[in-house]
């Protein structure tokens, strides 16, 4: 075929074979033109279900990135030139429905191309106080629908479902400045995202790389908001679970040190294991430890018969306390003293 059009898409160069039965197309398609590219794989569409079932296992290789995106989403935040891979399915009587219910995987591998709404030369500009790089206003030309970067190389692997491209892996890689990888949802039917993006910057060409630091915490930049103009900036959500990470770690150490101090080694272990806390031994760690010893002891203690029939005074028969025991007391003791107050 020479040219075929399916709206929205001109297909050109085609070598197609197709079946249509009872309702059910199956399409092999051993090559097309589309989007600056040459593409093959299968599409099927059953019809005789209640919902149309529509299946999609396509690869796309040299294609114009930018041609598929605009075509698709309306949208130019990316470009570039490479491979698409799209395995899906779906069903739903309208293209909506079958937007809404698309699930499966879509990867792409591109070179030489750019990232609109971001300069990561300018980014590397507040390598070390982005603080500060916020109240000088340059984020905001950073940060804009005028800012592109140019990229090497660009790399993606989403999961798809029910509409919803989840990002398991996505990678900008940016000669000499460094490298960008992503995390987040994109909602195909509603035309959002929500973005998270870690900037990694080459400091001095040596491969040495660091990020936004705030607090000495990398932190990312988020964007999010419809497809067509999406909004950037830091991630605060991101910074306040990294800040609180923190916290918690910090605090769990001081108290791990402060137990260690006033019970000793032994009941801190315990105590420690208790509330989860990092260095400790598990309680049933220290009770298999214990019988171990009271073993040994049992071995090495003499019998009755060797020492004589005399008799033991009262206070020797008296049960000895075991070592759980005498460790409760001790902890009970010393955290006893350590929350009370002296007058």
């Amino acid at each position: 075929v020479g040219t075929l059009r399916i709206d929205p898409v001109t297909l050109s160069d085609a070598d197609i074979t197709a079946t249509l039965r009872n309702g059910q197309l199956v399409t092999d398609i051993r090559r097309f033109g589309a989007f600056g590219g040459v593409w093959s794989g299968k599409f099927g569409l059953d019809t005789r279900q209640a919902a149309s079932q529509l299946s999609i296992d396509m690869t796309g290789e040299s294609i114009l990135f930018s041609d598929f995106l605009a075509t698709f989403t309306g949208s130019s935040q990316l470009s570039g030139i490479g491979q698409l891979r799209v395995t899906a399915d779906s069903n739903g009587n309208s293209m909506s429905d079958l937007v809404q219910g698309l699930s499966g995987q879509l990867s792409a591998d591109l070179a030489d191309g750019k990232i609109r709404g971001i300069n990561f030369a300018q980014l590397r500009r507040s390598l070390d106080d982005a603080r500060a790089a916020l109240a000088s206003g340059q984020f905001a030309l950073a940060l804009s629908p005028q800012a592109e970067t140019d990229f090497s190389t660009f790399t993606s692997s989403l999961s798809l479902n029910k509409g919803v491209a989840r990002i398991d892996r996505l990678n900008f890689l940016m000669p000499a400045l460094g490298s960008l990888e992503a995390t987040g949802m994109i909602n195909l039917a509603d035309q959002k995202m929500d973005i998270s993006l870690l900037p990694k910057f080459d400091r001095d060409g040596t491969g040495d790389r660091g990020g936004l630091m705030v607090n000495n915490i990398d932190i990312p930049i988020r964007m999010s908001g419809p497809w067509l103009s999406p909004s950037f900036g830091l991630d605060t959500q991101a910074l306040q679970l990294r800040l609180q990470q923190e916290v918690t770690d910090e605090i769990q150490s001081q108290l791990s040190d402060v137990i260690e101090d006033q019970l000793g080694d032994a009941a801190s272990d315990i105590l420690s294991g208790a509330l989860g806390l990092p260095g400790s031994a598990r309680p049933e760690e220290k009770e298999a430890g214990t019988a171990a010893d009271d073993t040994a002891s049992e071995i090495e203690r003499p019998q009755e018969s060797e020492v004589g029939d005399a008799e033991p005074n009262e206070e020797e028969t008296s049960p000895e306390q075991s070592i759980e025991e005498q460790l409760e007391d001790k902890a009970r003791d010393a955290l006893s003293d350590l929350f009370s107050s002296d007058d």
